[in-house]
């Protein structure tokens, strides 16, 4: 039989000659069902998908399905036999996922626990320790360090993927952490309210407080001690017996009495004033005294109760 092949030549094809056949079958005849096997059985000789598409005079991409539908997935492009039936060098091995590792499996262990407690790393050190390539310590620390902050993230956003045991230290971890947030936070509000104080409301306190003091010490009366006596003694309620005047001297006598402050100057009526604190730490022990006052009597007062 004379060679049909697209690219055999001058030559005689056998009789048994898969492509021959395909060729020699009527067009409407040439289904995907009888192509198929052709396809099969070229691939395993070792031809390419370009290769088989030009012998059976069909596009790469027909083939392309036909590898798809019969599972033939060693057979990929740019590997096994050219379109004249040479060998195709079959370029560098890629590695597959699923292979064993050992090396770099035992550099991951070898650094794992430092990468979770996130210390430096010594790796010429580890090198010379473990006859571990300086490369694949770098490539286990790269894949642990990946490989721990997935676990983190995955942590942070669902908790219930850890075990219970995990669950229960992390529920421990976040109480601890966040009584250590309370607590910083407390000490700088602490030290922020002692600034304030310090800096700004102690200081405008005195200054008003020393101009309330110069008002009053200068102040100048109307009248002296001797002649205020005087009327107060006038306005006391003892002075009468009917009990309608009565109420109306005590109520006089009680306005007069307050009025002291306005009618004499500071001489004839010294004014006391209460010593204010200055700083933070005057107005803490002032609180403190006053504090030790009241429990003092409140147990006299119980005492005398008994």
């Amino acid at each position: 039989m004379k060679c049909v092949c697209p690219m055999g030549g001058d030559r005689t094809c056998p009789d048994n000659c898969l492509i021959a056949v395909w060729h020699s079958t009527p067009i409407d005849q040439r289904t995907k069902e009888r192509r198929r096997p052709l396809v099969e059985q070229l691939a395993k000789q070792g031809y390419t998908q370009e290769a088989i598409a030009i012998q059976l005079g069909v596009s790469q991409q027909v083939i392309s399905k036909d590898y798809a539908t019969l599972l033939l997935g060693g057979n990929v492009k740019g590997q096994g036999k050219d379109t004249r039936g040479r060998k195709k060098s079959t370029g560098r091995p890629k590695s597959r996922r699923g292979e064993q590792t050992p090396i770099t499996d035992q550099a991951r262990e070898i650094i794992r626990q430092a990468v979770l407690e996130k210390t430096p790393v010594n790796r010429p050190e580890l090198s010379r320790q473990h006859g571990v390539s300086d490369k694949a310590i770098q490539l286990a620390i790269a894949i642990e360090d990946t490989r721990q902050k997935t676990i983190e993230e995955k942590t942070a956003l669902d908790p219930n993927i850890l075990s219970k045991t995990a669950q229960e230290k992390l529920d421990i971890a976040i109480r601890a952490h966040k009584r250590k947030l309370d607590a910083e936070f407390e000490v700088r509000t602490r030290e922020e309210c002692r600034r304030w104080l310090n800096d700004v409301s102690l200081p405008q306190y005195a200054k008003e407080l020393g101009e309330l003091e110069r008002s009053i010490t200068s102040r100048k009366g109307i009248m002296d001690r001797i002649t205020y006596r005087k009327i107060l003694a006038c306005l006391h309620p003892d002075r009468v017996l009917d009990p309608v005047l009565k109420k109306r001297y005590e109520e006089a006598f009680r306005l007069f009495t307050e009025l002291e402050k306005r009618v004499l100057d500071e001489k004839q009526s010294p004014t006391t004033f209460r010593k204010m604190p200055r700083t933070y730490e005057d107005l803490m022990a002032m609180k403190a005294k006053v504090q030790a006052e009241r429990r003092a009597r409140r147990s006299a007062s119980k005492i005398n109760v008994r």
